[in-house]
């Protein structure tokens, strides 16, 4: 398992304090910009599940700033709480609470989180994001959709 100062973990930690601050107003694009490039490599992969309004494949370094700013676009706050971190060689297991608040509603949620992360040279590689309840953060974003 790993551990603060593993060597991986400062790099991940980095990555999910750039998001919440992103999303939260705390860094304009440029900031953001360059915080995530200190993450991930220039070909990575980042999936999200299809039935989310920010689905799909990201590939690369732009790809991942697209996507955050999609993601800016639903929430204007996150959190990333109660982090575990299970590593397998170069690949590590990110279990996690996320929570975020809708910017169109208001309204926040909680929802447990698996993040399986490729690492390459200590950098994000591939990211795949599973959600707990994908149906729920679709009500939170839009409670006319509903499960």
């Amino acid at each position: 398992m790993g551990l603060p100062g593993d060597g991986r973990s400062p790099r991940l930690d980095a990555f999910y304090a750039a998001e919440a601050a992103y999303l939260a107003g705390g860094m304009d694009d440029s900031q953001a910009r360059e915080a995530f490039r200190n993450c991930f490599t220039a070909d990575v992969v980042v999936r999200e599940p299809e039935s989310l309004p920010y689905g799909g494949e990201w590939h690369g370094r732009e790809g991942v700033e697209r996507l955050m700013r999609r993601l800016r676009e639903v929430f204007d706050a996150a959190a990333f709480d109660d982090r575990r971190t299970f590593e397998c060689g170069d690949t590590v297991f990110m279990a996690m609470r996320s929570r975020v608040r809708s910017r169109a509603t208001g309204r926040r949620m909680t929802n447990s989180v698996l993040h399986r992360i490729e690492l390459r040279d200590g950098l994000i590689a591939v990211m795949e994001i599973f959600h707990w309840d994908p149906a729920a953060i679709r009500e939170l974003i839009d409670p006319d959709e509903g499960p």
